[in-house]
């Protein structure tokens, strides 16, 4: 064989195992998928081209899968959420890549197809959070940024219609926060976030499905914004990473009452990546973010948590 040749399968070789992992990007999100469909990846702002944030990832434990194109197209900072008793992925908002046009649509994913609901939203918004709460069988949405204002209000969606919830108990007008169901306690736990001015949040919140309530916990990680939460089902705890700092390399998990740091080695520095419970390996999924250094280079890494210490994947 000559030269040319072995370069040329050397070259489809390369393309072939960058067409089967997600690529590096950021303001993306990371959702369990269910039983038997381990996590699912869709989104974020990446170093090249925004086309390559329409496919639909699913991680398996062992390697990345492409599923589907064919649904919400280019765009970063959108919120999702398995609702788990539908079995569907909820999909809300984002900021169009490349376009900064801001979506106020709602799509699900039943496991092989998108299909967007023609229903009145809550309207265009990025840099908000979502969380599925199973005792009531209710998506729960907060805050982001609505036109050139961070809004304090709270929506749900019982898979038909979105709900005014509240706008009164909870925390301030905010953004990149980040909120986890604790199914054990049976409430979604909202940590941080950026107000619109002042210094960033570190105060915890909790959901009861009326109402919010502030939380006095022993400890906590201090003030941050997009960092990543996912609870651990199998260990009870919601597990918190990174933010939008320098020093944001912690690994907290919260039990209800206290925020526990743990000393131990992880993924580098970064902010806005995903982080979602793989119900069937017992383990908690990190992908990709931004390095906190310049340039903020878009990361494309893999990592699992399985409760005492990180390992990457890829």
């Amino acid at each position: 064989m000559n030269r040319l040749a072995t370069l040329a399968i050397a070259l489809v070789a390369t393309l072939t195992v960058e067409a089967q992992t997600p690529g590096a990007r950021n303001s993306h999100v990371l959702v369990s998928a269910g039983a038997g469909n381990g996590v699912l990846l869709f989104g974020g702002a990446t170093n090249s081209s925004p086309r390559i944030v329409d496919t639909v990832w699913r991680w398996n434990g062992a390697a990345w899968q492409p599923l589907a194109t064919d649904g919400p197209h280019s765009r970063s900072l959108p919120a999702a959420a398995l609702d788990s008793r539908r079995g569907v992925v909820v999909l809300y908002g984002g900021n169009g890549s490349g376009s900064a046009t801001r979506y106020g649509d709602t799509w699900e994913w039943d496991g092989q197809r998108w299909t967007e609901r023609n229903v009145r939203t809550p309207g265009a918004r990025d840099h908000h959070a979502m969380a599925f709460d199973e005792a009531r069988g209710k998506v729960v949405m907060f805050g982001g940024l609505v036109g050139t204002t961070l809004a304090r209000d709270t929506w749900t969606w019982d898979g038909t219609t979105w709900t005014f919830a509240d706008s009164t108990t909870g925390p301030v007008a905010v953004g990149h926060h980040a909120m986890a169901y604790d199914s054990r306690r049976q409430r979604i736990v909202m940590y941080g976030g950026a107000p619109a001015s002042g210094p960033r949040l570190s105060d915890t919140w909790e959901w009861d499905g009326v109402k919010w309530e502030r939380i006095a916990t022993v400890g906590g990680p201090g003030p941050r914004s997009h960092h990543r939460m996912a609870y651990d089902a199998q260990r009870g705890e919601v597990v918190l990473f990174g933010g939008g700092d320098t020093t944001s390399t912690d690994t907290w998990t919260y039990d209800g009452r206290t925020w526990t740091r743990h000393s131990v080695a992880g993924p580098s520095p970064r902010w806005s990546s995903a982080m979602a419970y793989d119900s069937d390996r017992k383990r908690v999924i990190l992908f990709g973010g931004s390095q906190n250094a310049r340039p903020y280079a878009a990361l494309g890494d893999t990592w699992e948590w399985d409760g005492e210490r990180w390992s990457r994947k890829q």
